[in-house]
């Protein structure tokens, strides 16, 4: 080489530095990471199936053509009498071998790996075999596509869940951003109506006015473009200037490329030339490093490829792992299987978490960690019409969940516009705030639910509610069942002891031991008192604690669905 070709050479292992930039250019490297990742101990597993079947393969093949494999003694071979492995050549045999006798490629286990290998995936002539070899051929290459389509099969399907995954967790996140900003827009309504009403009535003068405008962030005419165009144009412009790097970056890109393929041809492989190339290369590894160095300052993760903006939550990768998910990844992504399901399914594990893969797949599709970033407006409106409260313990250290029955208003769900599905996702919300964000998955918690009837009446029993519950019943036992060691019905009217005879013996056992009714407000009092710690009941039920409404979990729920978690 001359010094100027070497130095080309040279320069040329810095080209390496492109890989570090394609993540810019291709989500698919990212995907084929998560893929990866997701699916690596079935891979590994499928992995090592591969190597096995080869390296038995790889034995069985050295055993039936080195005779010395068996104790036995390697005959003379000639160079131009004999064929390989000790047969006599036919008419235009061994023309396109490599020279080497089937002992000499087989003289070892590990000289017959690179052969072995070869014939699994079927790439390779078998003429010049031993019988023997032909039949361990046959059974190999059938086993080994088999092991081969085994992982490819596994491969395939992490791309199809990751995919499937990603799209459910891309829908709702555009649910959820499409909610945040009606919400948003609503509440910047409500305002401005509200402070021009105050106005209004308080005859403030226009100069004041349009400061408490101002405050809100609403104003009128010229003043409001002149603000934003000095807040806006400072931010467009840096967006402007972004896109025209990045073009720089691709255009640099195509360049180096071209320059690649120019220098490769022989024809123009003259000094001059050389040097161009060299000077051309040269300038584009300058950009390269350049854009290395922002990318990484962007990522602020070391090399590491950057992560999307759509992040894939820990139900959706425990949902990715397939039906028969390894327990302790599962632990890894704080989604072990917990033991309520295993006792719902009286030990039997297998069953338990078949059941479980199936409640991760619903927790990725409705985002269970991203489901309390947005405000839930519905709540409150919810709220006005079936009120329901988290309140203390009761003595057995369970959390009490108070629904007031009696105060349930069907005409009034109906008139603010609560559908079914509404209502439904409105209590599976309260159900996860108080299993996940409140009890923190604890999977050893229960809950005691207490039904206060006062002033209950079967017309309120609609059709509609009928549906309500049998749609929210459902879908917290399907995905959380049997997490209601005890219901206390307080205040019941007096036909309810009626109803309670009739029905009671056609319950289960375990069924009417979880099951507490009182009638009337001097019995409802005492059974409270017998079940519920006094401090931990409202003064309101006969005890000395804080009314219902006012305890930390249900004040933390209310600023859930006012504000969210804003991640």
């Amino acid at each position: 080489y001359s010094d100027v070709r070497y130095l080309v050479d040279s320069v040329v292992l810095l080209r390496l530095l492109r890989v570090f930039s394609l993540e810019s250019y291709y989500y698919a490297l990212h995907t084929l990471q998560c893929v990866l990742w997701l699916n690596k101990w079935p891979l590994a597993r499928a992995g090592g199936a591969l190597v096995s079947v080869w390296f038995v393969h790889a034995t069985l093949l050295y055993i039936c053509e080195n005779p010395r494999a068996l104790g036995g003694a390697i005959p003379p071979v000639g160079p131009d009498d004999a064929g390989e492995g000790g047969h006599e050549k036919g008419e235009g045999e061994g023309e396109d071998d490599d020279g080497l006798t089937m002992v000499q490629r087989y003289r070892s286990v590990l000289s017959a790996l690179q052969y072995s290998i070869v014939h699994l995936f079927g790439d390779f002539p078998e003429t010049d075999y031993t019988t023997e070899a032909k039949m361990v051929h046959f059974a190999g290459i059938m086993g080994g596509i088999a092991i081969i389509s085994t992982f490819c099969g596994v491969f395939s399907a992490g791309f199809v869940d990751y995919l499937e995954t990603s799209r459910h967790q891309e829908v709702s996140q555009m649910s959820s951003d499409f909610l945040s900003a009606t919400v948003k827009m609503k509440i910047g309504l409500k305002k401005a109506i509200e402070n021009r009403r105050a106005r209004i009535n308080s005859g403030q003068s226009s100069f004041v006015a349009q400061e408490d405008c101002g405050k809100l962030g609403i104003h009128d005419g010229h003043s409001q473009n002149r603000q934003s165009s000095i807040v806006e144009r400072p931010q467009e412009l840096l967006v402007n200037m972004g896109a025209w790097i990045q073009l720089v970056f691709n255009f640099v890109l195509v360049v180096s490329l071209i320059n690649t393929m120019f220098s490769s041809i022989p024809q123009d492989n003259t000094p001059a030339a050389a040097t161009a190339c060299l000077i051309v290369e040269g300038i584009c590894t300058l950009v390269f490093v350049a854009d290395y160095a922002a990318q990484l300052s962007m990522v602020g993760n070391g090399w590491c490829f950057s992560q999307p903006k759509a992040r894939m939550t820990k139900s959706c990768q425990a949902a990715a792992l397939g039906p028969n998910p390894n327990p302790r990844e599962l632990r890894e992504l704080d989604r072990a299987l917990p033991q309520y399901m295993v006792d719902y399914c009286n030990g039997d594990a297998r069953k338990a978490m078949n059941k479980w893969v199936e409640t991760l797949k619903w927790r990725c599709e409705i985002d269970d960690e991203g489901i309390f970033a947005q405000p839930s407006p519905d709540f409150f409106t919810i709220q006005r019409h079936y009120p329901t409260f988290l309140h203390l313990p009761d003595k057995a250290g369970r959390m009490t969940y108070w629904v007031k029955v009696g105060d349930l208003n069907p005409p009034g769900l109906d008139k603010d516009g609560m559908t079914v599905e509404r209502i439904r996702d409105d209590y599976l919300w309260q159900t996860l705030f108080t299993w996940d964000v409140w009890l923190k998955r604890d999977d050893k918690q229960y809950l005691t639910i207490v039904l206060d009837m006062e002033g209950f009446a079967l017309s309120k029993i609609t059709p509609k509610m009928m549906r309500v519950f049998a749609a929210s019943y459902g879908a917290v036992q399907a995905h959380m069942p049997d997490r209601e060691r005890l219901v206390i019905v307080v205040n019941a009217p007096e036909w309810w002891r009626t109803v309670w005879a009739v029905f009671k013996p056609f319950l289960p056992e375990r069924q009417q031991e979880r099951l507490r009714v009182s009638v009337g407000q001097e019995e409802s009092i005492n059974l409270l008192r017998e079940l519920i710690p006094p401090k931990n009941l409202p003064k309101s039920y006969g005890g000395s604690g804080i009314e219902l409404g006012k305890s930390p979990a249900n004040v933390l729920r209310q600023k859930y669905a006012a504000e969210g978690t804003g991640r």
